[in-house]
């Protein structure tokens, strides 16, 4: 395998970034993130594998094509290292993964896309922060790591996140009400403020379906405080409504829906 003989473009290092950003990415969200429609993309991203700069994962989709999903490999971080003068452990490489992780991964990938893209419809607003390595820590020693936390810049200041996917697969009473409950606690506790300098946050659930969405506020009710609990679900997840439209439950409001963010 002759490596020299690849020339890194401009873009490869940007698709290299990504991958380590974002963890894991389709080919699909490679091509609409970097590339136009036709064969070139997947040419370019067999020769980036061939090279060892990306770990390729065949993802076997129920009553549909497989797909590819593709990481960061260790090469690959040593050349963004070298291009961007970072220590190689600034970047997020593949570990093997369980099909539950990746495919939790990937859901987390389409919010976070359609939110980002959402958000750049919008001359005034910007995310400042996607942090996917927060940790909230209680005086009990409890922890919680979110999947991510998201600070918004909007005209009327920083509206803070805290993402959980949950897809339906862990107990709802022993694993998710606890997590709510930690939440909660985290904010009564006045940590949040001391951590973020802000006084509040959202806690943003995306579930599988409708019917989860249901069963999981059903099963969080007398958390206090409930309002800062929202949740929606995947198919309601797309770049014109993720953001301004009224898709997302608050626990303290069931009979009605919300959008994140009002543009008037």
């Amino acid at each position: 395998m002759h490596r020299k003989h690849l020339s890194l473009q401009p873009r490869d290092y940007a698709l290299l970034q990504a991958l380590s950003d974002y963890r894991y990415l389709t080919t699909t969200q490679l091509r609409d993130m970097f590339f136009s429609k036709g064969p070139f993309i997947y040419r370019r991203l067999k020769k980036l594998a061939d090279y060892g700069l990306l770990t390729r994962i065949q993802r076997e989709i129920i009553g549909s094509s497989s797909e590819f999903v593709h990481a960061l490999s260790p090469d690959g971080a040593h050349h963004l290292s070298h291009h961007l003068g970072l220590p190689t452990s600034t970047f997020t490489i593949h570990r093997k993964a369980s099909r539950n992780l990746l495919e939790h991964e990937l859901a987390l990938n389409v919010f976070r896309l359609a939110f980002e893209q959402a958000v750049g419809l919008h001359n005034d607003l910007n995310i400042e922060k996607w942090d996917t390595k927060f940790r909230i820590r209680l005086p009990n020693h409890t922890t919680l790591i979110p999947d991510a936390h998201v600070v918004l810049t909007t005209p009327r200041g920083k509206t803070h996140f805290f993402v959980e996917l949950d897809r339906f697969t862990e107990s709802i009473h022993r694993v998710f009400r606890k997590k709510l409950v930690t939440y909660a606690a985290y904010h009564q506790s006045g940590r949040f403020i001391t951590d973020c300098q802000a006084k509040l946050f959202r806690v943003l659930v995306i579930t599988s379906h409708a019917h989860a969405v249901t069963l999981l506020t059903s099963a969080c009710h007398n958390i206090i405080p409930s309002g800062i609990f929202w949740f929606t679900h995947q198919n309601l997840i797309e770049i014109k409504q993720v953001l301004t439209g009224n898709i997302w439950q608050r626990l303290d409001r069931p009979n009605s829906l919300s959008a994140l963010y009002k543009t008037d």
